[in-house]
């Protein structure tokens, strides 16, 4: 591998020929090293050995999901998975960083995108059985994009090479431990060596300490970094918030300062408990910005997915906003059975409602109550945390809204079957219990 990075490209030929050349040369120009197999071996025996011989060795997969089916090893496997589906399972089996990338029907009306010759000819059976694969695909965790030129694949991927040093790091913690992704301050730039082995004067400074090691080791929990220096997560979270908070004030702040600051960014990646998120918001200050009301909304994906790992659910669903939406901001928390989970910093304005950004905190339920019943868990995580804020903002019960209820909504979020009303009388019952 050397200095750069392996980044394994799967795609069909058929119709992704050039998509598949695009990225290469996209992730040449970001000092990685592209890796494309062209086709497993047949038996299945052997799509083992080479998962194990090729994209394990990887440091992330670009999957292409087009529109074509592919080759399939033969006889067909049961059930039926083409040599580039099997690329993206052994990328999953492997716990690989996954980066989806979906064609739109305007790339496959451009001749010039597709290579030359190219017609849809599959079998109907071909088709269903990749269109269920695209699916499964927007349904899951992972990180996904479309495009509808080259030009636009190509800037999209470069955009992750803000993620090049992170991909270098990752292969030395690799041979260690198996990847998982962590609930952190999220790091989303790229840091220079100089960063990275800077020998810090403030050797007392616990946030300057915590930002760094997370700055070198990605795939290391806030909470654990935290408990190393006897801190508790949110003691780290509201440190790491005014440390920010002084180094942007501060025109005489160091450039190792400045850096660490931008490694605390906007958003914070991070699970507490009701108690512990109580804890939380009673350190915040709202000098800057005070939101006015709260607006409920859900996910409207399946809860199931999610609990495989929130961890990654919260941090694909980040990527996904600054990467393929390029919004500076989201909904503030995502809220399932066990935790609360903060994404936007409650003391900033975020992206959930277009015509109440500026003044209301955005909650995500996660889950789809246009179809499913809210369990009781997700309710009352979602009561608590209001009651904590209502009373830190100083909001009463006519300061809940519905994200349907929002002037510019044409949307039934969070679901026919959440119940403003119902949800009211619980806060309101939770506020007075002392």
């Amino acid at each position: 591998m050397g200095n750069r990075p392996d980044i394994f490209i799967s795609s069909t030929s058929a119709d992704l020929a050039k998509a598949r050349e695009t990225v290469s040369e996209a992730l040449l120009d970001a000092h990685c090293h592209p890796v494309v197999q062209e086709h497993f071996p047949v038996s299945a025996g052997n799509i083992r050995l080479r998962e194990n011989s090729t994209i394990q060795e990887c440091q992330a997969v670009i999957h292409i999901a087009g529109l074509v089916y592919g080759s399939e090893p033969q006889p067909p496997m049961n059930p039926r998975r083409s040599y580039t589906q099997l690329e993206y399972d052994a990328a999953t089996q492997h716990e690989r960083p996954i980066y989806l990338f979906f064609p739109t029907e305007r790339f496959y009306e451009e001749p010039s995108n597709l290579p030359a010759g190219f017609t849809f000819s599959e079998p109907e059976e071909k088709k269903v059985l990749q269109r269920s694969h695209q699916a499964r695909l927007r349904a899951g965790n992972d990180v996904w994009h479309e495009f509808s030129s080259l030009e636009e694949l190509r800037e999209k991927v470069l955009r992750l090479a803000v993620r090049e040093d992170h991909w270098k790091r990752l292969i030395k913690d690799e041979r260690k431990a198996p990847w998982r992704l962590a609930a952190i301050v999220v790091i989303s730039i790229s840091f220079s060596a100089a960063l990275l082995f800077w020998k810090m004067d403030h050797e007392g400074d616990k946030t300057r300490e915590i930002l760094l090691e997370l700055s070198q080791h990605p795939n290391r929990k806030l909470e654990d970094v935290s408990e190393k220096r006897g801190l508790s997560q949110e003691q780290a979270v509201q440190g790491i918030t005014e440390f920010k908070a002084r180094v942007d004030s501060d025109l005489n702040a160091t450039p190792e300062d400045r850096k660490l600051s931008e490694v605390a960014g906007k958003f914070v990646l991070a699970g507490f408990t009701p108690e512990q998120f109580k804890n939380y918001v009673e350190q915040l200050h709202f000098d800057d910005w005070k939101p006015s009301f709260v607006v409920l909304h859900h996910t409207a994906s399946p809860l199931e997915k999610w609990e495989k790992s929130p961890e990654r659910g919260l941090r694909s669903f980040h990527d996904f906003i600054t990467q393929s939406k390029n919004w500076n901001g989201g909904p503030h928390l995502f809220i399932d059975r066990e935790k609360i989970w903060v994404l936007n910093r409650l003391t900033e304005p975020g992206i959930h409602a277009r015509a109440w950004n500026k003044v209301s905190i955005g909650i995500e339920m996660v889950g789809d109550y246009n179809h499913d019943p809210l369990s009781d868990e997700i309710r009352d995580n979602t009561v608590a945390a209001i009651a904590i804020l209502n009373r830190k903002l100083g909001l009463g019960e006519e300061h809940l809204r519905l994200h349907s209820e929002a002037p510019d909504s044409k949307s039934t979020c969070p679901g026919k079957n959440v119940s403003k009303a119902d949800m009211i009388q619980r806060i309101l019952k939770t506020m007075r219990t002392p």
